[in-house]
């Protein structure tokens, strides 16, 4: 049962915040503005690496997979095709970035490898309506009821596969691994 009341304000219909609750909000992840961070934005880590390609978590075509050594940062986001400095994401729930000034430069061309395995139009993190956060797994995981392990999350283990965007508020099937019990969990916040 939804509980809502509409009010008229001064000829404004307002509704309540559960009726808002009741959408799924979209978040793009921006670091950067103008060439410089965005505000709210901060540098926890200033290092120096490389990006050889675009990134797995995320089919943002402004988004990087780079390395630090045998360390990877994944997803980095450039303010320009151009740009000598990425911002290194530590979470998608996060404003805390690794400004990682680049020792070669971005990549030209598309890796039809990379093309093949990131996300296509699929959220980053997810933040659910119980408060839980969930971010996608590059690199193996496993498969259930057909679908891979896409997400790894707080609260709730594991979500299968893709978001379902049928309807206002997204839903998404989750199981708690190794136990293969399925169960449908809200998403509140999707970050791309």
């Amino acid at each position: 049962m939804r509980a809502f009341c509409l009010c008229l304000t001064i000829g404004v219909l307002v509704s309540t915040s559960a009726q808002a609750a009741e959408k799924t909000t979209i978040v793009v992840f921006q670091p950067w503005a103008s060439g410089t961070l965005s505000s709210g934005f901060k540098a926890s880590q200033r290092a120096k690496g490389t990006c050889y390609t675009h990134s797995l978590s995320t089919d943002r075509p402004d988004a990087w997979r780079c390395f630090v050594g045998d360390d990877i940062l994944d997803p980095c986001f450039a303010p320009s095709a151009h740009s000598e400095t990425v911002a290194c994401a530590k979470s998608p729930f996060s404003k805390s970035v690794v400004l990682l000034s680049l020792q070669e430069p971005l990549a030209r061309d598309d890796n039809p490898t990379t093309k093949w395995l990131q996300p296509k139009g699929m959220p980053w993190g997810l933040r659910l309506s119980d408060g839980g956060t969930c971010v996608f797994v590059t690199g193996a995981t496993d498969v259930v009821a057909g679908d891979r392990l896409n997400y790894a999350c707080t609260t709730t283990g594991w979500i299968i596969g893709a978001p379902d965007r049928s309807r206002a508020q997204w839903t998404a099937r989750s199981v708690p691994w190794p136990n293969k019990r399925i169960t449908r969990v809200s998403i509140a916040t999707a970050i791309f």
